[in-house]
Parts: C-alpha cells; structure tokens; sequence
C-alpha cells in the first residue's frame, strides 16, 4: 500500500526541552506512553494523536493528515511540513524559514494542484514527489529517514489543544495551465470520500444510536429497508463500521449484497482495495470479524466494529450452523458463543456505550488492551444483568478499579499476564467461584473477599508456595488450570 504519513521534522533536537517545542509550535501535549519507532511511523496516524522522534539534531512528528495540510514553523529554525499519501499518490509540502514560508506545493496523480515559491535545492535533481519528501526530511532532520532504526525510541502524546502559530506568506503562486482552467482544488489526501468522525456530539452519538439499533435488528427485511435507506447525511466513521461488518457477515445474502453497494459507494478507495486484497469467504461461515486487515482504517471505528460484530454474529448463529471446532470453543466459558463478548484483540481506547444493549452477553473477553481504559470498561459492562465470566489478559494492567464491585454477578474473574501486584482490598466478590491470578504479580489473597471461591488458579506449585493467604473461611481447589498438572487443596484452619 505505500506510505501513508504525515508529519513535521524539524531542524533542531528538542530531546530535553519538550516545553519549548510545544511553545513554538502552539501545540499542548499530554504524555501517554514511551513506543518505538516502527509504531511511530505508521501508515494513518490517528486524529488526537502526536508521535515524536527526538534525534541527535533534528525532531520528527508524526501528526494526523488534517493537522498537515497547513504549515507549522519555530523561531530560528526549519520545518518541513509534510502528509505524503503513496496509496492515492496525494502529496502536501510545505518548508518554512523561521515563521516564513519559503516553499509550498501540492500534488494529485502527477498534477500540480498549487505550487509556489522558490524550489527546494533537492527538486533541481529529481520531479519526483516521493524522492523530494524523502531528501528534504534528510536535509531538516540531518539523517535519512531509513537510518532510523525500527526499534529506536520514540513517545507517543494525545494533542490536548492547538493554537498554530502564525506564518509569514509572501510566496507567489505558480500557477499551471491546469490551475487555471479549475480553480482552487482542495484535495483530501484520504483517498476516497472524506468519511467524518464523531467527536461525542451528541446528535451524530443519537443518530448513529438509532441506526445501530435498527441494523441489528433480528428481522432481515427491516435491515435490508434501513441499510437501503442509508443517505451520504448518515455516513460517519460509527455508520460505516456497522455497513462494513453487514457487508460481510450478516448472515442473508440480500443485506449483504445492498451493504456492499452502499460500502463502495460511500468508502474510501484504499480502505474497498484493502479489503479485495484480505477477504476470505471462509470469514463468513466463521464469523472471524476480527482479522485487522478488516476493520484496521481511519475511516473505521474500531470499538463500534467491535460491538456491532458481536451481535451480527449471535443473528448469524441464531439460523446457521456453527462449523468445525467453533461449537466447542465456548465450552470452558460456560455458555454458547453467541453469548461471548470477545474483543478478538482488537486493540482499542474504549469500549462503546452500545454494548449496554447487549443484555445477553454473559462472558466478556478482553486481551491485549494496554490503551483500554478499564475503569470506563468496567462502568459499562455494570450495565450487563447477565454476566458471569470476566477476563482482562496480557493488558498491561497494574490495579483493578474499585468499582469492579458493581460487577457483583461475576462467578468467574481472569486477570492473568498482567503485572497487577494486589486485588482492591475494600472490594468483596460475593459470587466469584474462580479466580485465575498466573503470570501476575499478586501474593496476598484475603479470602475474605471471595466468600465463594472454589478454585484459585495459579502457574504451578512454586506460585503457590510463594502465596500467603488470609481469612481462610472455607476450603477451595488451587490448581494451574485444566491441564490439572498441579492441584491441592487449601483448607479451613481448625
């Protein structure tokens, strides 16, 4: 697919003086956590987000295309300004002096859409767009983009607020042939049709609301009536989720075939090629919505793909069979899969407010979700009368929140492969039977708070051993899970 990025590098190191980079762009950041570079330079980069590469003499954002579009500059310094679309072969660049913009020009299938100012030195070798972005970054940054090494260290910040700062444009307008017979252009250089994103309006949330619970509807000529329904006033990144996830997975052929037409009518061209390329017809009989070559898109929600496949696949099973071993999958959880929230280790910030509808929903699944807010999650999932079974795995969590209190149904808790050293202690679990603790770093468990444990899961013997144990009011199993490699009993003091 090409490069995707967008961004502003920059001719002098910040690496010690976040302060001043954030004052002489007009920008306020919030740290959210330290990644490596290969994550810094990825293709789309989310709205709200700000990625930062500190070299040795120059520094690197990474931005979301909207926040390129227009130059950004510092005091006494470079910048190049650039949002660099090989997929749609869309290009914006942007170099400024100072505060003074010295060189600007914008590019679409090989058509100069605007161009002013004097030429950069690297455009006198080379007409090719690419080539030009890639020389002037090693000419800002004073080191070529690819020596960066993939692994090097870079931070990740959620933009809190802007406030550009202002830029001095004296450059004159080189206008082409082609300029002149179209007018101004504004190219979105994500190709396709700009798909809008809610940001908590709370008409679009409505509305979006109201679709959804009309697209999940049990009755498959009232989907096919609203999906056919379906205006350009509807479509949003939530909308488009949902039109998505029917398009390949409801489970009648006529609403796939009218979301189709409305999913090509209204996505992005690279997001409809993205897909051609990754489908497979064996996703459907499957329902495996969660391969992220399927959902992974600016234009596409992932919370809402998320929640909105959970219930497109109970629909599908409710009337088909359900093929090879995915009947027996759900067996350890305790209820059929049509009752399983499973993220499919989608990774996300949140969980949406629609799984409040999913009142069937008695096992919830969460895997490798280091972003997920986890006190929200568990606010949310309160709102489940039905579930029982609960498991936070390989997600980087430290605590639980107290309110997982409010879950007082749960009978089956799953924290494992997280570094989380104790279990809240003013929280009593009334219900909880099973409490699996392997790979953390728990070891105190005041059995107090689990009146009704039956079984404590642990890595083995040595684990076990290392425990210390409270309050112990009755006996329970403690093992190191089905394979039952270890099991022993741990009894209520005479």
């Amino acid at each position: 697919m090409g490069f995707n990025i967008s961004g502003i590098a920059i001719n002098k190191t910040f690496k010690n003086n976040l302060n001043e980079l954030q004052q002489q762009l007009g920008i306020t950041l919030g740290f959210t956590e330290e990644i490596n570079f290969e994550s810094a330079s990825e293709n789309w980069k989310k709205e709200g987000i700000c990625d930062i590469y500190f070299g040795e003499q120059g520094t690197l954002l990474f931005l979301n295309m909207d926040l390129c579009s227009d130059p950004w500059s510092i005091e006494n310094g470079n910048t190049l300004t650039f949002a660099l679309s090989e997929t749609s072969m869309a290009f914006n660049v942007n170099y400024c002096e100072g505060r003074e913009l010295r060189r600007s020009f914008m590019e679409l299938n090989g058509d100069r859409m605007h161009d002013a100012g004097e030429k950069l030195s690297v455009e006198e070798n080379t007409e090719d767009v690419s080539t030009i972005v890639w020389e002037q970054l090693k000419i800002v940054l004073g080191q070529t983009y690819w020596s960066i090494g993939l692994e090097e260290t870079a931070y990740r910040y959620k933009v809190l607020s802007i406030d550009r700062k202002s830029v001095v444009n004296n450059i004159a307008e080189k206008k082409s042939e082609e300029h002149h017979r179209n007018g101004t252009v504004k190219i979105d250089l994500q190709p396709g049709v700009s798909i809008r994103s809610i940001n908590n309006d709370p008409d679009e949330l409505s509305a979006a609301g109201r679709i959804f619970d009309m697209l999940i509807s049990e009755d498959d000529s009232s989907v096919l009536a609203t999906v056919n329904n379906l205006t350009e006033k509807d479509i949003n990144n939530f909308v488009l989720a949902y039109i998505l996830n029917l398009t390949y997975f409801h489970r009648d052929a006529k609403v796939r075939k009218a979301a189709r037409k409305q999913f090509e009518k209204y996505a992005p061209a690279d997001l409809l090629a993205q897909l051609n390329e990754h489908w497979k017809d064996k996703y459907l009989k499957s329902q495996d919505y969660f391969h992220k070559t399927l959902y992974e898109h600016p234009a596409i929600d992932p919370a809402e793909y998320i929640v909105f496949s959970q219930v497109i696949r109970r629909n599908y099973f409710l009337v088909k069979p359900k093929p090879g071993m995915i009947a027996y999958l759900s067996i350890p959880y305790g209820d059929e899969i049509e009752n399983i929230y499973s993220d499919g280790q989608v990774e996300t910030e949140r969980v949406s407010d629609k799984i409040s509808k999913l009142k069937h929903i008695t096992v919830a699944m969460f895997s490798q979700q280091s972003k997920l807010d986890i006190s929200d999650t568990i606010e949310k999932l309160s709102q489940l009368p039905n579930l029982q079974y609960l498991q936070i795995a390989r997600s980087q969590l430290k605590e639980l929140p107290a309110s997982i209190a409010q879950l007082g149904r749960l009978k089956t808790l799953v924290i494992d492969h997280n570094p989380i050293s104790e279990i809240p202690k003013d929280v009593i679990f009334p219900n909880v039977e099973k409490l699996n603790i392997t790979r953390t770093n728990i070891s105190t468990i005041d059995i107090h708070q689990f009146p009704a444990l039956k079984e404590l899961v642990v890595d083995g013997r040595k684990e076990f051993e290392a425990l210390t144990f409270q309050n112990i009011s009755h006996d329970f199993l403690v093992t190191n899970g089905s394979a039952r490699l270890f099991s022993t009993t741990v009894r209520k003091p005479v």
